[in-house]
């Protein structure tokens, strides 16, 4: 959101209004036969993803905490759905994407103990993840909708934490053809961003103020915006329930 802002000044605004990942997902991934255990180890590495991937466009951040040159690898423009199979088959180096991305690996055969993963936000990089954008014109006109959207949505997100297997088993509903164990083993490695220090102390869809100024600084920096991107203005927290319904029982 912050990069369409900065290269599109004049259009119609956007404005997240409730933060799902309060960590971001964003990682790499290796084999551990490549030799790869650290961020050191990717100098001269290709790494597969597409020129859209949100852990390609923040290479440049995860390079400047770990004290690498953004140059210190290569990237090499791939289809998402080639993202790890490139990998597998020793063409590339190095895998993108959220740690999710683990289950394609195990289908592609390799076992999970044979698969490096570095995630972004333990080596330095704090940044936020996915929100839930809104166009301005709807929300100056739809606000009350907006309003019980969010709480629907932090009502399930709550319970979602509270039992991840009953939250899958709400979605099999809906969509049968998935896995149960698939899922809610995709959920369990996903939590770690929604379910963190800070939304245990704050409450859930909230953003603290310090580091979303500091992310729109490294973004414009690190996707070299033509235009500087106000900080305020972009998380608009007047639609988010209360705080006290937005914290939970911690396990």
């Amino acid at each position: 959101m912050i990069e369409f802002l900065g290269n599109n000044p004049q259009t119609p605004r956007l404005q997240a209004v409730y933060m799902i990942h309060e960590r971001n997902p964003n990682a790499l991934f290796a084999l551990k036969k490549s030799g790869i255990a650290k961020p050191a180890d990717l100098k001269g590495k290709k790494i597969s993803g597409p020129v859209f991937s949100s852990t390609r466009k923040t290479w440049p951040l995860f390079a400047r905490a770990t004290g690498l040159p953004v140059d210190a690898a290569t990237w090499e423009n791939v289809p998402p759905d080639l993202v790890e199979t490139v990998v597998v088959r020793g063409t590339v180096d190095v895998g993108s994407g959220f740690p999710t991305q683990i289950q394609i690996y195990r289908r592609l055969g390799v076992k999970t103990e044979d698969v490096v993963m570095l995630k972004y936000a333990d080596y330095g990089v704090d940044l936020y993840g996915n929100a839930i954008l809104v166009n301005t014109r709807f929300l100056e006109q739809n606000p009350q909708a907006v309003e019980a959207f969010l709480r629907a949505l932090n009502r399930g997100l709550k319970e979602t934490i509270a039992d991840p297997a009953r939250a899958v088993k709400a979605v099999l509903a809906r969509n049968p053809v998935l896995a149960e164990a698939e899922e809610v083993e995709k959920l369990n490695l996903i939590m770690e961003f929604i379910d963190t220090a800070n939304t245990r102390s704050d409450g859930l869809g909230s953003i603290r103020k310090a580091k979303l100024d500091a992310q729109v600084e490294d973004v414009v920096v690190a996707f070299k915006l033509p235009s500087r991107v106000p900080p305020d203005g972009i998380f608009n927290s007047a639609f988010l329930p209360p705080r006290g319904e937005r914290r939970y029982p911690v396990k």
